[in-house]
């Protein structure tokens, strides 16, 4: 046992030093390649109208992910303050940035709103956590479904359709998990993935909740895809500010999966893999390296300036207030 122990943590050690190491590469070879006077002088001429309509879509973005967050902690018969709700948000998005996965918000939003609820109720924790996953899924969701239209906009026939099909296939395969029982989650939870199963059972349990997916699901992927373009316009807009006119169909394809890319755990905050991504999808379309460095590095920036003061006033007051209600049997269930 303590072996096993003892080659996880090396594991994860081994595993922390390459994604550090590659962060470095990777931020090395902006060092080296970028004329880094020439970017300055681009962000110093920025226009700044396009750079507060960037914090504004940063705002919007948030409070929208609050409110698909909030609807789905309500069905649970959770139902915190917005104002503590948007805190957590915007709060648990400053850990992104020293974690080597856009999920790490996640992690963290998971921790502040559940920290000590299990003494006043039991179901609190599971329901976070039940929450959170059903609220990321639909995040996928609407994040592939704009990516979808911004690939047929941009005339990428053959990527929208492949796009469309990986949607049907993740619908596919959840309408058997919801069809059928546990043996259909070990089926698609094989090998390494078995650690996913408590969290995939919790998933499928809140969607099978009686109204889950007509007055929780669906609304929270159509929330998903306005999250994804306010995203988007982020970018957009830091690109206009920088002078720069980009494509609107191909921004809307390349932003979004751009978004799916920073998922994957490859680098320490995404560090030179958004910029690398920001530069190889635009610079086709005449935008230079130094420029879609410049967006990369201050969409980060703005993204961390929004986050600093909701994680103060989170970790100066005290846990959130969160209010309890019934909540619906799942389907099928008799008593």
């Amino acid at each position: 046992m303590k072996d096993e122990s003892a080659k996880a943590v090396r594991k994860k050690r081994v595993s922390l030093v390459l994604r550090v190491g590659l962060t470095l590469v990777l931020l090395a070879g902006l060092a080296f390649l970028v004329d880094w006077p020439h970017t300055l002088a681009v962000v110093l001429d920025a226009r700044w109208g396009f750079i507060v309509a960037a914090f504004a879509c940063v705002l919007g973005a948030r409070a929208a992910i609050t409110w698909r967050w909030g609807r789905l902690l309500a069905l649970g018969g959770l139902r915190p303050r917005f104002g503590d709700l948007f805190r957590i948000v915007s709060g648990s998005m400053a850990f992104a940035s020293l974690l080597p996965s856009s999920l790490g918000t996640d992690v963290a939003r998971g921790a502040f709103l559940g920290i000590g609820m299990a003494g006043e109720d039991s179901r609190k924790p599971t329901e976070v956590i039940a929450s959170i996953a059903v609220d990321r899924y639909a995040a996928t969701l609407g994040t592939l479904v704009v990516a979808s239209i911004g690939a047929a906009a941009a005339g990428f026939g053959l990527v929208a359709a492949a796009t469309v099909m990986g949607i049907v296939a993740i619908l596919f395969v959840t309408w058997l998990m919801l069809r059928g029982s546990s043996a259909v989650i070990r089926l698609f939870t094989p090998g390494p993935l078995k650690r996913l199963r408590p969290k995939v059972e919790a998933l499928v349990g809140l969607i099978r909740r009686p109204g889950m997916i007509r007055r929780g699901l669906i609304p929270a992927v159509l929330i998903s895809m306005l999250v994804t373009l306010l995203r988007t316009g982020v970018f957009i807009s830091l690109y206009f500010a920088l002078d720069q006119d980009i494509p609107l169909g191909l921004a809307f394809f390349a932003i979004p999966m751009m978004i799916m890319a920073l998922m994957v755990p490859v680098t320490v905050g995404g560090f030179g893999v958004r910029e690398w991504l920001l530069v190889i999808s635009f610079q086709a379309v005449g935008i230079s390296k130094e420029v879609s460095i410049a967006v990369g590095l201050l969409a980060f920036t703005i993204q961390t300036l929004v986050s600093i003061p909701p994680l103060l006033a989170l970790l100066l007051k005290r846990r959130p207030t969160v209010a309890v209600g019934a909540v619906p049997e799942p389907e099928g269930h008799s008593k």
